[in-house]
């Protein structure tokens, strides 16, 4: 059906008006506008993300990928990238970005061999924030493998190229005696990997966060009973490990905290399959901490889309969470189900 002439001319008007928002709004405003527009039209946001991949893919990475290693890359440089990655881990290129989360982990401790930038608080924070975004990408193909699969040939080459490079970085950093600043990542690549390897790096950081002697912790006030243990009524939540953009620290600066917490009685964590690496660095906390019989672990086995419910499906999400956790069993998994239909599955369960 034609379009009369008044109306086609009101509908380019519309669209020039359009535009001029688009030109005029200040960035603050036009990202309240857009959050709006997704929250208020669900079906939207497959149109923005992959409208987002078209345009990083044809007009970003090609200047990116083009520049050379030896080219030399200042500190905004590199924030500048690390804000194409953190868009590529948004809009679902998580493999795409690894090489690139590789090649700036790198180039940051390059950087601080070079100059006095490891001394400086930005770069301090720069590298506790890609050491973040590793680990969401991470938990990003971790979660693109359903049930019992596992990664394909040509990602697990991709994630190991990435492991292959920390391992570099550290022992530059061990060489040059300097603490390394991407354990996070280090350990999460080597988890999705199934690499059992972490070179005493979690005994250093536990000396790094205090020596307590082999002191028992002190008990919470408030205290309950369940299934033979005494917890604390208020555990540690780990939630905020699910994503760099509640802020990122360094693992030393995790092991501190977490060892504070457990001197002064709170001894019990809880977490959740996919919050971020809570699992994998709670582990080796746990794996290093004196008074490791003390400490108790609370995780959540989460199913937010329906699934083929098998013996073998749930036996893998088991194991999986123990040895995220470095541990033959686990002291509490609650299971997290969108389904309560699954519920009647009790066997496979």
């Amino acid at each position: 059906m034609a379009v009369p002439g008044a109306q086609r001319a009101k509908v380019a008007h519309v669209n020039m008006m359009t535009d001029t928002i688009i030109s005029n709004l200040s960035l603050e405003g036009f990202r309240i506008v857009l959050r709006a527009l997704l929250t208020a039209h669900a079906s939207v946001t497959e149109t923005f993300e992959t409208a987002t991949q078209s345009y990083i893919q044809e007009c970003v990475l090609p200047a990116v990928t083009s520049r050379s290693p030896e080219t030399p890359v200042d500190l905004a440089g590199l924030q500048a990238t690390q804000k194409t990655i953190r868009c590529m881990l948004g809009c679902g290129l998580c493999f795409q970005s690894i090489p690139l989360l590789g090649d700036i982990a790198a180039r940051a401790v390059d950087m601080a061999l070079g100059s006095d930038a490891a001394a400086s608080d930005e770069a301090s924070s720069f590298q506790a924030s890609i050491d973040g975004d590793i680990v969401q990408a991470m938990t990003a193909v971790q979660k693109t493998l359903k049930g019992t699969q596992v990664l394909a040939n040509n990602e697990r080459g991709i994630v190991q190229g990435l492991y292959e490079q920390l391992a570099d970085s550290r022992r530059v950093c061990q060489t040059n005696k300097i603490e390394f600043p991407f354990a996070r990542a280090f350990w999460s690549a080597g988890s999705l990997l199934e690499i059992d390897k972490c070179d005493g790096a979690s005994e250093e950081l536990m000396a790094e966060a205090g020596d307590f002697g082999g002191q028992t912790p002190a008990e919470a006030n408030e205290c309950f009973e369940m299934a033979g243990r005494r917890l604390p009524r208020i555990f540690t939540g780990l939630w905020q490990l699910s994503s760099p953009a509640w802020g990122s620290a360094s693992a030393g600066k995790i092991f501190s905290h977490f060892s504070s917490s457990v001197q002064s009685g709170f001894v019990a964590f809880d977490m959740a399959d996919h919050y971020g690496d809570a699992e994998i660095i709670f582990g080796q906390f746990a794996k290093s901490y004196p008074q490791k019989s003390a400490l108790f672990a609370a995780t959540k086995y989460c199913v937010f889309h329906p699934i083929t419910v098998s013996r073998d499906v749930v036996r893998a999400n088991v194991t999986e969470r123990c040895q995220r956790l470095q541990t033959v069993k686990i002291d509490l998994l609650q299971f997290h189900w969108q389904f309560v239909s699954y519920f009647a599955l009790r066997d496979e369960i």
